[in-house]
């Protein structure tokens, strides 16, 4: 498979859909907030875990199958390049 470099990783500029106090009422990223939060609060309860999503992660949705496609590359040919990303902890 053909790699392909990662993203950067600097999260999206606020745009229409979002607000001060975060993203507007019915939007994806007020749906994944929901959700985030739910399983958040049941991991804590059940599992006593207080450390669940990675930091200044965001969601991307796919919305086409060009984007899918070279999203699933870089997914699969990642793995050979670990030791070459500088933030791989060896």
């Amino acid at each position: 498979p053909h790699w392909v470099p990662p993203t950067p990783k600097v999260a999206p500029a606020k745009t229409a859909a979002s607000t001060a106090n975060g993203p507007k009422r019915g939007s994806s990223g007020a749906i994944i907030g929901a959700y985030k939060m739910s399983v958040t609060r049941r991991i804590q309860s059940e599992w006593n875990k207080t450390t669940l999503w990675q930091r200044n992660y965001y969601e991307r949705i796919i919305r086409n199958n060009e984007e899918h496609q070279r999203i699933h590359l870089y997914i699969e040919a990642n793995v050979e390049h670990w030791e070459e990303d500088e933030e791989n902890p060896g």
